[in-house]
């Protein structure tokens, strides 16, 4: 299982993107020797990049996004897991992914994980999708902080 909060939640989908991303971003392919984890859960994450920098006017979301990423919106969208295309290889039957968000969230908005969830969704049958819309109430930070996110990872390793 991986978990991945915030910007981890998005290398967490940014590592199932599979081996034909990082093939087209120039990885030698003997570097790509390497299992998927079978199960993932975002906490709190970031999917769409031009969607997180949309949803939120303060100017450190832009300076955050283009620091990590440069101008080119293009490149934003090519790592956006909620944009990418080619999911199909890497998600095979029996996988879970798994998102959750907190009502009190004050850095990463709800949309997010809406489109996650839908992109996932139109994968088809192969894949359980566990949404855990707004079942956190802490903060960004204080999710992990205060021990909250362990209630939903409990749940998650049951099912799993």
């Amino acid at each position: 299982m991986l978990v991945g909060h915030s910007c981890g939640a998005t290398l967490a989908m940014q590592v199932i993107m599979g081996q034909e991303y990082l093939l087209s971003l120039g990885v030698p392919s003997e570097s790509l020797q390497f299992k998927l984890p079978r199960h993932i859960l975002g906490v709190a994450g970031i999917y769409d990049l031009q969607l997180l920098r949309d949803k939120n006017s303060h100017p450190a979301y832009n300076e955050f996004l283009t620091g990590a990423f440069g101008a080119d919106e293009k490149v934003w969208d090519a790592v956006s897991p909620a944009k990418f295309a080619g999911y199909t290889e890497s998600l095979e039957n029996g996988k879970t992914l798994a998102f959750a968000t907190s009502t009190n969230d004050e850095l990463v908005d709800e949309s997010q994980i809406d489109v996650m969830v839908k992109r996932v969704e139109e994968l088809g049958d192969g894949v359980v999708v566990k949404n855990y819309k707004n079942a956190l109430k802490e903060g960004h930070d204080d999710m992990w902080n205060k021990g909250e996110l362990a209630n939903v990872l409990a749940i998650l390793l049951e099912i799993c």
